[in-house]
């Protein structure tokens, strides 16, 4: 596998068990420290726009998803939540979008759902970035054995993970 190293200069850069650089040192501002399911998430800064932008690269070093983002992190597996201009969006590491960068907000999962936001209501992505509960909710909590609060046009209820409204 590769390791990330730093140099004095505070560049960072991976390299494989023969401590070659696989990843030039310089390249990128940060790196993650670790791979994961065969992806790490990196940073450049970007001259233009005087701001980091975020990507994230394959094993080989290769951009998977482009430097474009203000900030990525990890939803699921190799799923990631991203932020363009203070709205969320979801892609997989291959560089594949699940969800374009229009919500307000994407929560984290909780019992294999997540809220999301778009404008001001509220619905459910599961696990995999699909919405499976419409985004209609004026507010919504996380799951929690297996039902979440809701509230619509004042109506306030229980619905189970399938978004069916239970008592």
């Amino acid at each position: 596998g590769l390791s990330m190293v730093r140099n004095q200069k505070y560049q960072y850069a991976y390299i494989n068990q023969s401590n070659e650089e696989i990843i030039k040192f310089g390249q990128y501002s940060w790196c993650d420290s670790r791979f994961v399911c065969g992806y790490a998430r990196v940073v450049k800064y970007c001259t233009f726009e005087q701001k980091d932008k975020w990507g994230i690269i394959d094993k080989t070093g290769k951009l998977t998803v482009a430097c474009q983002y203000d900030c990525i992190e990890l939803f699921n597996k190799d799923i990631y939540r991203v932020v363009k201009n203070s709205l969320y969006g979801l892609v997989k590491a291959n560089g594949t979008s699940i969800q374009d960068v229009k919500y307000v907000d994407i929560r984290d999962i909780s019992e294999n759902r997540a809220r999301i936001r778009l404008g001001n209501k509220w619905g459910y992505l599961n696990e995999n970035g699909s919405i499976v509960i419409s985004i209609k909710y004026d507010w919504s909590s996380g799951f929690s054995n297996g039902k979440a609060d809701v509230e619509i046009n004042g109506d306030s209820y229980y619905i189970d993970i399938n978004g069916n409204r239970v008592y």
